[in-house]
């Protein structure tokens, strides 16, 4: 419980953030995702309670659930040094410990709560970058209430505060980077710093490569700004004790880690190779994976999802049916965004930039064939970084765009339901 209201703390405080005519509709949005996740919570929790003891789904989550229990009967509230993902056990102990009870719905209500101030951090960055009040409020509800994304969120797995924590990052280091806000040279360094060193810590906790995309956010968001000229720190004594401060951090974490990185590397090198990811294999799977890390699974296949999915529900199966059939109305859009070119790559790289990490790791470590939760941290970024394109399309009211949309989501459609038919058969 203390942790839930911690998380209501914390999002009244980001929602003020924004601009008072902006708060009532971000309340709307997030009162309608928050009814919709509880909704389906208690729908595959009922579901759980025939099948699982434990009320988890198998796989991770019981993993993290039995880690969380562990720590507590140990009195303890930092988990072993060999517990895999210790920032997320952590995490769900510190829910578990301050909870009524011990059941895991309290740590799938707390990722619940992640999940809202992540759509919070989401409207601040869509509002600052102009985006008009109704476009933004759509893009949310698509993101908040996506069949995957939910998925992901109710069932005790890290990557909701995965999730939480980058958007964090972005939202902070634009906050305290940009020009708009105006604000002591020793408060901006300060909370650039405080932002991005716990950022760092504690992505670093969630997935082994989680500190280098940290940084890798970092100088995006950097990137960002400068292009749009709207860099707080001017070419003053700002910029050099602020680029000083961050460098010096940079220097030393890398002279502090570089066996580590290198041994991260190999690990993931290997992990590709015995998860059947881009190693040792054929210039075709190279080109195909990251398509197939988008398009898949597709609403066919999870409609079949027992025997598509190694670990799956009724429920889960009927949240991947909605999220990936409106995945595949809104895929033609993230091409077309991507299709606008470099500049305006440039003016959202503090998005695009993860999002191309991220498709990139994962479509390496398992040659595009991904779990969904790992789609839906591509989703959610996706429907932040496309926002622009959609408010500018409605601006303009050019009816050939429509035309270019329905060509590309006729090829997506196709090459989904092909590739669904092909993967369901084993036909080659």
């Amino acid at each position: 419980m203390l942790v839930l209201f911690l998380e209501g703390l914390l999002l009244v405080f980001i929602v003020r953030l924004l601009t008072k005519s902006w708060r009532p509709m971000v309340w709307r949005a997030l009162f309608w995702v928050a009814m919709w996740s509880i909704f389906w919570l208690l729908l595959v929790q009922l579901e759980l309670v025939a099948i699982s003891p434990d009320g988890t789904y198998g796989s991770d989550a019981r993993y993290y659930y039995e880690a969380m229990h562990s720590t507590i009967e140990a009195g303890k509230w930092w988990p072993p040094a060999d517990t895999l993902t210790p920032g997320y056990v952590a995490f769900g102990t510190f829910v578990l410990h301050t909870s009524p009870g011990d059941s895991v719905v309290w740590v799938k209500l707390a990722n619940i709560g992640l999940l809202l101030i992540s759509l919070a951090f989401s409207f601040y960055i869509l509002q600052s970058w102009g985006i008009s009040k109704r476009v933004a409020y759509f893009i949310i509800m698509l993101a908040g209430t996506n069949g995957i994304v939910t998925w992901m969120v109710v069932r005790n797995l890290k990557d909701t505060l995965f999730l939480f924590l980058t958007l964090a990052l972005i939202t902070g280091m634009g906050f305290f980077l940009s020009k708009e806000h105006h604000a002591p040279v020793f408060l901006r360094v300060s909370g650039i710093l405080l932002v991005g060193l716990v950022c760092v810590w504690a992505l670093g906790l969630i997935r082994p490569w989680g500190s280098y995309w940290a940084f890798g956010i970092i100088g995006a968001t950097i990137v960002e700004l400068l292009f749009k000229k709207e860099l707080g720190l001017k070419i003053s004594k700002s910029l050099f004790f602020g680029t000083l401060a961050l460098s010096l951090v940079l220097i030393v974490w890398l002279l502090a880690s570089y066996q580590a990185a290198i041994q991260d590397f190999s690990v993931l090198i290997d992990y590709a190779r015995r998860a059947g990811g881009l190693v040792g294999v054929t210039p075709m799977d190279i080109i195909l994976a990251i398509p197939r890390f988008l398009i898949g699974p597709g609403p066919i296949r999870a409609i079949f999802g027992w025997e598509a999915f190694q670990v799956t529900t009724s429920m889960g199966n009927i949240l991947i049916v909605l999220g990936a059939f409106a995945w595949w109305l809104y895929l033609p859009i993230l091409i077309l965004a991507i299709l606008q070119g470099p500049s305006y790559w440039l003016r959202y790289l503090s998005i695009f930039m993860p999002l191309v990490i991220f498709l990139g790791v994962y479509s390496f470590a398992y040659s595009g064939s991904v779990e969904t939760r790992f789609r839906a941290i591509v989703y959610v970024l996706s429907f932040i970084g496309t926002a622009p394109y959609i408010d500018k399309a409605i601006k303009q009211r050019n009816p050939g765009r429509f035309l270019v949309y329905a060509g590309i989501a006729l090829i997506v459609w196709v090459g989904g339901a092909v590739t669904s038919y092909v993967s369901l058969t084993g036909w080659h």
